[in-house]
């Protein structure tokens, strides 16, 4: 049987819509149940023998739980951690930026350091607060898998499935071309670094024809301004949930860099 191209085209994007929605729906729904009951933000602080807090934020469809490896290994090094849960699913990047805001001001206190981590659109909430927060004892940040210059994904469902933009409203700020955050107000201004995955194996990774962990190219990742970059073989829902990116982590905060140095 033959088709014309119009409807090839319109048969792949409702393939693709058929794709996006099975692919949303297949994660976690207990995390995405507590993100919707929950109307204020979890915390979980741990007392260590190093005065210094780490900030870990999760990305979208999840809860402060998708941050907990992450959590454990600081733990282990004797970091304190504060791990919130914040909106992702349906509120805005800056909606999610304005809860975070509240709640960290309400914590902060006497640490010799304070650094921040976050993965996928969490890395773009921390940027986003640094942009308008002068933090006090800021150390240093590490970006897993953060869109800084959008998905192609955001692209095709502005464009196939425009309904769910504003449903899903962090889709807003992942469009081709990234959000345009200003760069952190302290001066000083912090080291940041930055790690991408390139193991494309994930629902929708076909879309994506640059190099990517299958739902951020790689390209996506580094910015201007950044310390270190990094590139690891994992997709985006693993990569924050490795020992060697927990390595990564640990040694860009102690040492500002992802390469090994002599002690």
């Amino acid at each position: 049987m033959n088709f014309d191209l119009p409807h090839k085209q319109n048969m792949v994007h409702r393939i693709f819509c058929l794709l996006l929605i099975c692919s949303l729906f297949s994660n976690n729904l207990s995390e995405c149940t507590t993100d919707l009951s929950s109307s204020t933000i979890s915390e979980t602080f741990n007392s260590t023998n190093r005065n210094e807090l780490v900030v870990l934020l999760h990305g979208f469809w999840r809860t402060k739980r998708d941050m907990s490896f992450l959590e454990n290994s600081l733990q282990s090094h004797g970091y304190h951690v504060f791990a919130p849960s914040l909106p992702t699913t349906f509120q805005s990047i800056e909606t999610c930026t304005v809860k975070f805001e509240q709640n960290f001001h309400k914590i902060h206190s006497d640490y010799d350091r304070i650094h921040f981590v976050g993965h996928s659109i969490g890395g773009l909430i921390i940027q986003l607060f640094l942009s308008r927060n002068r933090v006090s004892s800021l150390g240093r940040c590490v970006l897993i898998a953060t869109p800084n210059d959008g998905t192609e994904l955001a692209g095709l469902v502005a464009r196939y499935l425009k309904p769910l933009m504003w449903i899903c409203k962090p889709y807003q700020t992942l469009l081709p071309g990234g959000a345009g955050i200003p760069p952190p107000i302290n001066n000083p201004p912090p080291d940041i670094g930055a790690i991408a995955g390139n193991r494309n194996t994930l629902f929708l990774g076909s879309f994506i024809k640059r190099e990517s962990d299958g739902r951020v190219p790689v390209a996506s990742v580094p910015f201007d301004g950044m310390k270190d970059f990094t590139v690891l073989p994992y997709h985006h829902k693993e990569i924050h949930r490795q020992k060697e990116t927990a390595e990564l982590v640990r040694r860009f905060l102690q040492k500002g860099t992802f390469e090994k140095t002599a002690p």
